[in-house]
């Protein structure tokens, strides 16, 4: 298991192991490599932008998928929206995900995805950066703004957002069992 302390081993599934990194420092305990995609909006070095967002408040849900218990093959992050929904229920944001290009299509983003809304309350929200991906959030579950008969929050100032109701999120969570051969 990697040293630190603060990695908290969440769940296990496909031969991966999967953690939620609480502390900055634990990215150092970790390879982080062959990770290319979000590098085209500007986050050069994956370790440097996980240690920035870990040591912001409040905390983001940083959680990865590790290979060998060290070598990261996947990753999300999520932080808290920015207001609540008209409902009056939180919402948080999806704001990136990412597995390896050779990793792709083993459900190890599924598996991100059930963690990360495991660890959140009430709506999440979504900007799909490419077709793949909002096929991605499709299939799991999320709505297109124009879905909705009355959109859960105000997104005149943020097109192209998806939005997973809380009614959706838990049918996800029932099926957690699934994914994982061991829940923590």
């Amino acid at each position: 298991m990697p040293s630190g302390g603060y990695l908290r081993l969440l769940a296990e599934g496909a031969g991966f192991s999967f953690y939620q990194l609480d502390n900055a420092q634990d990215v150092d305990n970790l390879t982080i490599e062959g990770f290319e995609y979000f590098k085209g909006f500007g986050m050069q070095n994956y370790a440097l932008s996980f240690k920035a967002w870990l040591r912001r408040f409040p905390r983001p849900v940083l959680i990865v998928a590790l290979r060998n218990r060290k070598e990261v093959v996947a990753w999300v992050y999520i932080e808290e929206w920015e207001s609540t929904a008209l409902d009056g229920n939180p919402g948080y944001v999806l704001r990136s995900i990412e597995t390896l290009p050779e990793l792709r299509g083993r459900k190890i983003g599924m598996r991100l995805l059930m963690l990360g809304l495991s660890h959140t309350v009430g709506y999440m929200l979504t900007k799909p950066m490419n077709p793949r991906a909002h096929n991605f959030f499709k299939k799991a579950g999320f709505k297109d703004e124009n879905e909705f008969r009355n959109l859960p929050f105000d997104l005149s100032k943020h097109s192209g957002y998806m939005v997973l109701t809380i009614p959706r999120k838990k049918v996800i969570l029932e099926m957690m069992s699934r994914y994982f051969e061991k829940i923590y």
